[in-house]
């Protein structure tokens, strides 16, 4: 691929921050507008902690924007939030700045484009999960596989943070819970909704599950991480974010991944989307609507064939989690489990193969994206 160097203009920002969050390599940074002969982005970071949520932009900055020299370049490095909070903090800049949605980019982790600015999907938890271990992945995938060995566990779904829509998965996969892996972690951590104010919204969002919830008498038996049955904590990392498993057992040793992602109102692929990709694992998606067919959108395959899928479809955030949990019960009352496994393994094989391929090539990938916005001929930029 012959693309131009992407400027990014990045004095206030550090150069070690633009490297942290994966604009590593085909980069040029550039750190005065005296060096700039060509477009440039301006990179602003949205959301992070402690920063402003309005923050400052030079007048020079300003003046190139207005002249067509010059995007601003909104970034998150680790989630994808709704359009909706991003178009908020995009109005208060062009307010503040005299400023069009024309000027902007979104480099976020949301892959459905924006409606109203260019946006790039930068999904950093792809290439993040991405481990040298290929070789070990592929051999012990395939090994657990066709070893002849029924696996102990029909399910795997790992919960940390109390989002309401973990609750309601919660609630509906706890009679199940000796059958599975199940983990619900019913503390606080710092950045996110307090656990008690997570457990009202999930009350007033999620009315069938609430009533659930309350006959199975489960805020009781939920005070503590649940749990531990497997024969070594299978979640010990729970307190914390796990990105590269040191604990691999536990996805070797049961069926379905039911992955309960970080939103259910938009779509959003995290490490946890990427952990069945890794583990040679059927999936369950519980995300926003159509996030498997964007999974399928990035060369990826989902399990139709064995899974009843219909309820990526549904637009109502209730429902479809009770769907999703359907389909999951349905695969896991199979008897043939061992058996469709194997009928699976090129479906495996296949999502690893795309995995590998897009984490080599997210560098090249991310680059050609945000360059052919700055460097189009007809840049909207230019057209204020």
């Amino acid at each position: 691929m012959d693309l131009k160097p992407v400027n990014l203009y990045v004095k206030h920002m550090g150069e070690s921050n633009i490297r942290h969050f994966g604009l590593d390599k085909a980069f040029h940074e550039i750190f005065s507008t005296n060096e700039i002969e060509a477009k440039y982005y301006y990179p602003i970071f949205y959301k992070i902690l402690g920063a402003d949520s309005t923050p400052a932009i030079p007048k020079l900055i300003i003046s190139d924007i207005k002249n067509g020299v010059c995007l601003i370049l909104v970034m998150h490095p680790m989630e994808g939030f709704a359009w909706g909070e991003y178009d908020i903090f995009v109005e208060e800049l062009c307010s503040l700045h005299g400023l069009s949605f024309n000027n902007f980019v979104a480099l976020t982790g949301n892959p459905v484009p924006s409606v109203k600015y260019k946006s790039v999907h930068y999904n950093y938890w792809e290439f993040a999960s991405f481990s040298n271990n290929i070789i070990k992945e592929q051999n012990l995938g395939k090994k657990h596989i066709f070893n002849g060995k029924c696996r102990p566990y029909k399910f795997i779904s790992l919960n940390r943070i109390c989002h309401p829509h973990r609750w309601a998965t919660l609630t509906a996969l706890y009679p199940y819970k000796d059958q599975g892996l199940l983990s619900f972690a019913n503390k606080d951590y710092p950045g996110y909704t307090p656990h008690n104010r997570s457990f009202i919204t999930f009350n007033c969002e999620y009315d069938s599950y609430s009533k659930k919830f309350n006959d199975l008498h489960l805020l009781e038996d939920v005070k503590l991480t649940l749990p531990t049955h497997y024969e070594s904590p299978f979640d010990k990392d729970l307190p914390k974010a796990v990105i590269i498993d040191a604990y691999t057992d536990k996805f070797y040793h049961s069926y379905l991944h039911i992955v309960c992602e970080t939103f259910v109102s938009h779509i959003f692929f995290s490490e946890k989307t990427y952990k069945p990709i890794k583990y040679f694992q059927p999936f369950v998606l519980i995300n926003g609507q159509y996030s498997l067919q964007y999974l399928r959108d990035m060369g990826y395959r989902t399990f139709s064939g064995y899974i009843d899928e219909s309820y990526d479809l549904e637009s109502d955030n209730e429902r479809r989690i009770e769907l999703a949990i359907q389909a999951s019960l349905d695969f896991m009352n199979r008897e043939d489990l061992h058996e469709v496994m194997k009928e699976m393994y090129p479906i495996f094989e296949h999502n690893h193969n795309v995995f590998i391929e897009r984490c080599r090539n997210f560098q090249d990938r991310l680059h050609g994206d945000i360059s052919k916005i700055l460097h189009a001929q007809d840049n909207d930029a230019n057209q204020n």
